[in-house]
């Protein structure tokens, strides 16, 4: 689950 968040976290902030 954390590794989960984690790569969502990192897509997300990428993005911006």
């Amino acid at each position: 689950m954390l590794f989960s968040a984690s790569s969502v976290f990192s897509t997300i902030y990428f993005v911006q």
